[in-house]
């Protein structure tokens, strides 16, 4: 459960992604790709504001933050670009990660402490309306006590929408991410449940990459506050440049 929880918060909080392009003017949504909105070139940077966001919509725990494409690697078998962070008004610079488009799909490999064994990850499957990443069942041992684990991940696109950012206008396209992740652990005869759901809206404007994102988790169980515990963020682009 706990690998569930990092992957979800480390894909939401620290993959910031981003996009390059083409104009259609046929049918946009049959000829339209990732690379539409996904400029991989060096050079190119995005500066965004995130947020916690309590249960009542206010905004807390404000961080500002850089990402840059630095350059090209053959990583684990794949032609990548490289992915560094930076927080603002700070000198410190480090790579987090490379990102790689194949078969349509955006790919991740986050290379932080928080994401350590979790390998590369499907962010964005752009030719397919939902797609189901994982629906699995298997046996952990914790201690002594044996644990059955669900997990499930799906992707799916959603809607068109206008954003403005820099005072343009950029179209973008929303893709979901929703995790699902069940365990039960049975005692005395008495089985116990605990799940977390995380779910991710995330917009990415033609020509600019990645623009804005919410965040859900939502824990529920013996090991979490009843009836639940819920954590929501935040991102959004304020400025950019493309090279």
């Amino acid at each position: 459960m706990k690998l569930s929880f990092k992957f979800s918060f480390v894909i939401f909080f620290l993959l910031f992604v981003l996009s390059c392009s083409k104009d259609n003017t046929t049918d946009p949504q049959s000829t339209e790709t990732m690379a539409d909105y996904m400029p991989l070139t060096i050079g190119s940077w995005w500066k965004y504001e995130g947020y916690e966001i309590d249960n009542f919509g206010n905004r807390y725990n404000k961080s500002t933050f850089i990402l840059t494409i630095t350059g090209i690697k053959y990583f684990d078998g794949k032609n990548t670009f490289v992915l560094t962070g930076q927080k603002d008004n700070t000198d410190s610079i480090k790579e987090f990660g490379y990102c790689a488009i194949e078969d349509e799909k955006l790919l991740l490999y986050i290379t932080t402490e928080a994401a350590k064994g979790i390998g590369w990850l499907v962010w964005v499957d752009f030719k397919s309306d939902s797609i189901i990443l994982k629906d699995t069942t298997y046996i952990t041992d914790s201690g002594g006590d044996i644990i059955e684990n669900h997990d499930m991940v799906t992707l799916k696109k959603g809607m068109k929408k206008d954003f403005t950012v820099k005072n343009k206008i950029i179209q973008a396209q929303e893709f979901i991410s929703e995790g699902i992740y069940i365990t039960k652990k049975t005692k005395d005869g008495i089985d116990y449940f605990d799940s977390t759901i995380s779910t991710n809206h995330n917009w990415f404007g033609k020509n600019v990459g990645y623009i804005y994102g919410t965040s859900t988790f939502k824990m529920s169980g013996s090991n979490y506050p009843w009836p639940y515990f819920q954590h929501n963020t935040e991102t959004i682009l304020i400025d950019y440049e493309i090279k």
